[in-house]
């Protein structure tokens, strides 16, 4: 084969770029064995050349191949994690290949970090991952004498011929998770068994007007269970009516969110029961300040309630008792003020009760009398024994009334 310039193939791979070396150079025209020579030669060097290449571009591919596991280890120490890359041997066992410092530091020196690999959970993961291909993750407790003991967030990756083992220290995360979990708990029991009704509805967009906590005291007073209670709305718990008193309430809430008293309403259980009731409603608000919860703290006062009134007829049975007596009476606190006066007194002296209660009741003694009085009165209350006397009063700012004073002391054990 001849160029336009009469040169020969091998000539013209010159001109082309092909290396000098390989080329052989030829002038004139070859015939023959000569010119079969040359054809050998040709592809021979066509041959050399070739592999010249291959073997330069595989010692490209080994420089590079080599500079980025380099960069990758670099990156493994630096990187926050703790790793070590084993590799599954002809035995099946396995043998650890690569460990960065980091790894060092969570396990101690080498031989613990070998020791690493007997762990149950770490050789199962590094076998599964080799095995199956397939990347897992998994917390363990990791001890050992030459560091303290520490929970490890263990992920296992497949590598070629092996598994890789990424560690994280999550002591501290563990410790404020258990933390986290037993105040919950703790919350949850007090919330649980607290003597008055807590309940608390959602008005998030995923669970819009659900009640979510409803504990013992919210079933014994309101006569529903948690069962019939969580996850439903008012309109799916109640009867009409009070499902509809409730959802207004909560609109009221939602409108202008604020702390809402309720100081007494009347409540009919499913059982017919009435019970009377005292609740506050608190709103608690979101990321966007926006009401995500009612929070709800219900008191049954129907005991407390049946006490006052009866206590209340008991003090209007009692002040009509002594209104009836002809005797007139007071009683004073501890200081000697006047708290209570009956209208028998009133009549008997023509005093109003502000009167008496603004002037004690030794203003109603005569002028002459009155410091003695005062000093004998206070002297037997300080020693707790009982005072009587015949004393002149005042009546009307003019005439005057002798009568007999008793006094004693009122205990309430």
């Amino acid at each position: 084969m001849r160029s336009s310039s009469g040169t020969t193939g091998i000539g013209a791979a010159v001109q082309s770029g092909m290396p000098a070396a390989l080329v052989v150079l030829a002038a004139g025209s070859l015939t023959g064995a000569a010119a079969a020579f040359a054809a050998s030669a040709w592809v021979t060097g066509c041959v050399l050349v070739l592999l010249a290449a291959i073997l330069c571009g595989a010692s490209i591919t080994a420089v590079l191949l080599l500079r980025s596991q380099r960069q990758m280890l670099a990156v493994l120490e630096q990187g926050i994690d703790a790793v070590a890359i084993v590799r599954i041997g002809r035995n099946g066992a396995l043998e650890l290949h690569y460990v960065n410092e980091k790894i060092v530091r969570l396990c101690g020196p080498i031989s613990p970090a070998e020791g690493l690999l007997e762990h149950p959970a770490v050789q199962g993961g590094l076998r599964a991952a080799a095995a199956g291909g397939q990347a897992t993750q998994q917390e363990i407790a990791w001890e050992s004498g030459a560091t303290p003991a520490r929970w490890l967030h263990c992920q296992f990756l497949p590598v070629p011929r092996g598994a890789a083992l990424m560690m994280r220290d999550v002591t501290e995360h563990k410790a404020e998770e258990r933390e986290a979990r037993e105040n919950r708990a703790f919350m949850q029991s007090l919330i649980e068994y607290l003597p008055v009704l807590i309940f608390a509805k959602s008005f998030r967009a995923e669970d819009y007007d659900k009640m979510l906590v409803w504990n013992k005291t919210a079933e014994h007073v309101m006569g529903y269970s948690a069962d019939q209670v969580l996850g439903k709305s008012n309109s799916e718990i109640f009867p009409g009516k009070v499902a509809d008193t409730l959802n207004a309430l909560d609109r009221q809430m939602l409108a202008a969110p604020k702390v809402m008293t309720i100081p007494e309403f009347p409540y009919r259980r499913p059982d017919g029961a009435m019970r009377y009731l005292r609740s506050i409603s608190v709103p608690l608000f979101g990321p966007e300040n926006k009401v995500d919860y009612i929070l709800g703290i219900v008191e049954d006062i129907t005991d407390r309630r049946a006490q006052e009134w009866e206590l209340r007829g008991q003090r209007a049975e009692l002040s009509a008792i002594n209104d009836a007596l002809p005797v007139g009476l007071f009683r004073t606190d501890a200081e000697g003020r006047v708290v209570y006066v009956n209208s028998t007194f009133l009549r008997m002296m023509k005093l109003e009760y502000e009167q008496v209660a603004r002037d004690g009741w030794y203003g109603t003694v005569h002028p002459e009398e009155r410091a003695t009085v005062f000093e004998e009165w206070t002297r037997a209350i300080k020693s707790e024994l009982p005072y009587e006397n015949t004393l002149r009063f005042i009546v009307g700012g003019e005439r005057v009334l002798w009568a007999t004073l008793k006094a004693a002391q009122i205990r309430i054990d």
